[in-house]
């Protein structure tokens, strides 16, 4: 499912957890989705402080915009 550019944008500034793709929880500082819902690139801050960035398929996109409806402590984080 394609996803609206504002609903990726407004997760800029969000404190989320993204098991699988960083440790612990992140900063999203940039969002912006790719050509034909293929997903969305996202920059993040660091425990650290550090930035990095990558991509979330599809799949991961939806299952992050369905929990911003969730406190932070309920969000899943994938376990591999």
């Amino acid at each position: 499912m394609a996803q609206d550019a504002e609903q990726i944008s407004a997760l800029k500034g969000r404190r989320v957890s993204l098991g699988g793709h960083f440790e612990g929880v992140v900063t999203i500082e940039d969002a912006r989705p790719l050509r034909s819902g293929e997903g969305a690139e996202i920059k993040v801050r660091l425990a650290s402080g550090e930035l990095d960035q990558t991509i979330l398929s599809p799949a991961d996109l939806a299952a992050l915009l369905e929990s911003e409806h969730r406190p932070l402590a309920y969000r899943r984080s994938c376990t591999c």
